[in-house]
């Protein structure tokens, strides 16, 4: 807890600096007003506050550039400033123009994931997209959360939810709007943790995805078995990874089902599994592919990610054989 005391210009010239980083002391006249100080021995005034939502600082300036009365009067001028609701500043703010801003500023991610949510986004949220703010309502977007967990399912719905709940958060701030739609819309229940995948839903998982119609899908499927990794590493699967000759993947050992399946392949291009529609330049996330499998199978509660989860636990890291154990494993599934 910062130290409270009435700022003099006597007690302020005679503060100790830390010996690292900074400390932070209040004037007891004015709570508001605080002052850093750092370990060169800087001193600057500056507030802090709640306010719309957020946890806001402003400096004011330095000690003794400021003197002291004037560091107070700023204060509370600051105070008054943070705590007074932002004016609606235009009726003509679109979602689509909000969303640009709130990509740009607000979201922090890795290149690749941020590219992701731009395309779902411009994927999923085309008719609302062009609307005004104002005009976006409770009940457009309940439709459109049902929508997207229909074709594209409940997770993806959540994850659109939380998005647009924070680009309209961000709007609030910003003074574009004055309520958020979303805040009534309840999520989806998703199923937590990974479920277990028994030999026979392996068998009826195997028959469905050889009724896949195309091709490609339907190898990147049988994939996602054989390759004993996760989703997003199989699907970006490169040719130059592969070792055909010594059965390896990035150095690491293939069953003898992913190699028979591999050398039966079309090498058209440096991705095993390719696609002209995603950005990527492969496959990316194949769900309406994996909820047609699952329909013919007659499952209704397991995720693509269940498949690699549920066959690489199986597999014994203190037996160095581990392509034995995958050829046995996936012999005794039969998928």
């Amino acid at each position: 807890m910062s130290l409270r005391f009435p700022f003099t210009s006597a007690v302020l010239d005679s503060l100790i600096p830390p010996k690292t980083g900074f400390e932070v002391v209040r004037d007891s006249y004015h709570p508001d007003l605080q002052l850093y100080i750092t370990a060169n021995g800087a001193k600057t005034f500056f507030v802090r506050k709640r306010a719309r939502g957020k946890d806001t600082r402003k400096i004011l300036g330095n000690y003794p550039d400021i003197d002291i009365d004037d560091a107070r009067e700023l204060a509370g001028t600051a105070i008054i400033k943070m705590k007074t609701p932002l004016p609606i500043r235009t009726g003509k703010m679109t979602l689509g123009k909000m969303t640009e801003l709130f990509l740009k500023h607000r979201v922090r991610r890795e290149a690749a994931s941020k590219k992701k949510l731009e395309r779902n986004i411009g994927r999923l949220w085309t008719e609302v997209l062009p609307l005004k703010l104002s005009d976006i309502t409770p009940a457009q977007l309940s439709l459109l959360h049902s929508k997207i967990a229909q074709e594209n399912g409940q997770s993806t719905a959540n994850r659109m939810r939380e998005t647009m709940s924070a680009i309209f958060n961000a709007a609030i701030e910003e003074g574009y709007a004055s309520d958020n739609p979303t805040k009534d819309l309840e999520k989806f229940f998703e199923r937590k943790g990974s479920r277990h995948i028994s030999a026979g839903e392996f068998s009826l998982i195997g028959r469905a995805i050889d009724m896949e119609k195309n091709p490609n899908m339907r190898a990147a499927l049988k994939m996602l078995a054989y390759g004993f990794a996760n989703k997003s590493k199989v699907l970006a699967m490169r040719w130059d990874d592969l070792d055909l000759n010594l059965n390896t993947w990035n150095g690491k050992p293939l069953a003898d089902q992913a190699v028979v399946l591999l050398e039966s392949l079309p090498q058209k291009s440096k991705f095993v599994f390719p696609s002209t529609g995603a950005g990527a330049g492969h496959l990316v996330d194949p769900k309406r592919a994996w909820q047609r499998v699952l329909d013919r199978a007659g499952i209704n509660d397991l995720k693509i990610t269940d498949i690699h989860k549920t066959l690489r636990s199986q597999l014994k890291r203190q037996d160095g054989n581990i392509r034995g154990q995958m050829n046995r494993i996936l012999d005794r599934i039969d998928i």
